[in-house]
């Protein structure tokens, strides 16, 4: 921040985006840099996001309709979430650079629920262009994508961990890394902001 700030002479601030709720929260904690110096990060969680339940509104923000897929790709309605996944890849492949319409399509189906994407490939109206696309709409395979979640939330777990300075024993690091439960990880992720010891986040 002080480097950009000196170098173009403007405001600085940091923007972080969580795709977890309780790691948005997390996120807006200040951090102590020193004496007097205080940096509080502004944080986009998936309750600031909005659902675009229509191609006009895609159309007119495209990245925050990729966002929203992010926020909502977990939500209940797996119906409503297949069709803003579907309008979004759409109008990306449609108007985007093909480079940048895969990385978008990488981004929203990886975030989806295992149903949305059930969801996604069977209504899907429009030619997939990544490789990670194809993967799951050619084979229907879905338990890579919800295998990555788990492994992701695991690493966001022991990061937050970390970055408090608590010590982690390998047994706690083995107890976490081995847990598969969504709902659970999710509960640690909450309480590791918290927590004073690793021990009491079980």
């Amino acid at each position: 921040m002080a480097l950009l700030r000196a170098r173009f002479r403007c405001p600085v601030c940091v923007l972080v985006y969580a795709a977890d709720e309780s790691v948005a929260a997390w996120c807006r904690r200040p951090i102590e840099m020193g004496p007097g110096s205080v940096v509080t990060p502004l944080v986009v969680g998936p309750a600031a996001l909005p659902f675009l339940d229509d191609e006009a509104a895609v159309r007119r923000a495209l990245e925050v309709a990729v966002l929203s897929c992010v926020a909502h790709g977990q939500d209940p309605d797996v119906e409503a979430v297949g069709r803003l996944a579907n309008t979004t890849l759409a109008v990306a492949n449609e108007v985007l650079p093909d480079e940048l319409s895969k990385l978008y399509s990488d981004i929203v189906i990886s975030m989806l629920s295992k149903s949305a994407l059930e969801k996604l490939m069977a209504t899907a109206n429009h030619e997939y262009l990544s490789d990670f696309a194809r993967k799951y709409v050619a084979e229907g395979k879905v338990e890579g994508k919800v295998e990555g979640k788990v492994e992701g939330k695991t690493e966001a777990l022991l990061a937050v961990l970390e970055s408090r300075g608590l010590l982690i024993s390998q047994k706690d690091r083995d107890r976490i890394l081995a847990c598969t439960d969504n709902a659970q990880l999710d509960a640690w992720i909450r309480k590791a902001a918290s927590v004073a010891t690793v021990d009491k986040l079980f």
